[in-house]
């Protein structure tokens, strides 16, 4: 007599479970969309100020530095974030982030891609008016993957808008520095409104304990 292996398949359904909540529950605050947002905003605004110096020579890598920075210290800022304001609400879910080595070789390899990118330009300059559609279908692959466990609306909305905000200012014909300052910028606005809209909403629904 046999009998069908049903236990595996419902285990593994109920971890899936687990693990998408757990990552809801990592989003459901905004505070990730807030400070990637904020970054994105420092970001738009250095390519701005570029922009508006005639030969900025060596200042061209501050971008580049600011990424980096960012990457580097944008969970820190979450983490902190979460500490001042969820854990004390909802209470305090490991989540299983990127290793340091992970999150490393994930900048290097958007350095290099840059890079690529840009030497690419220099040999052929007319494809220099299509690197904001480039960039903008790479995040919005990027937003897509952080929200294939997620499962958030808000996120495939800033996919789209990733998309959408990259295609447009290639056909306006911008390039260089104004057009990442566009991009930046407004990818970085939707990103900070969407997590302010979603930290009241999380606010709202879950008030401090009264010891608190």
């Amino acid at each position: 007599m046999t009998t069908s292996p049903t236990a595996s398949p419902n285990l593994d359904t109920e971890l899936s479970r687990v693990q998408r909540r757990t990552v809801q529950y990592w989003f459901q605050d905004g505070l990730v969309e807030l400070v990637l947002g904020s970054g994105f905003l420092l970001l738009g605004l250095c390519f701005v100020l570029l922009g508006m110096v005639p030969s900025p020579g060596p200042l061209t890598l501050v971008p580049v530095v600011l990424m980096i920075g960012l990457c580097a210290a944008g969970p820190r800022l979450i983490k902190k974030a979460k500490e001042r304001v969820v854990y004390a609400r909802t209470g305090f879910v490991s989540f299983a982030r990127p290793s340091l080595r992970r999150r490393w070789l994930t900048a290097l390899v958007g350095f290099v891609s840059a890079s690529l990118l840009g030497v690419l330009v220099t040999r052929a300059p007319s494809l220099e008016v299509w690197v904001p559609t480039a960039l903008g279908l790479a995040m919005a692959g990027l937003f897509l993957r952080m929200n294939r466990p997620a499962q958030l609306d808000r996120l495939s909305v800033l996919a789209s808008v990733s998309a959408l905000t990259g295609l447009l200012v290639s056909l306006h014909g911008d390039t260089g520095n104004l057009a990442g300052g566009i991009y930046f910028t407004a990818v970085g606005a939707v990103m900070t409104v969407g997590g302010a809209l979603a930290l009241r909403s999380y606010l709202r629904n879950a008030p401090p304990p009264e010891d608190a």
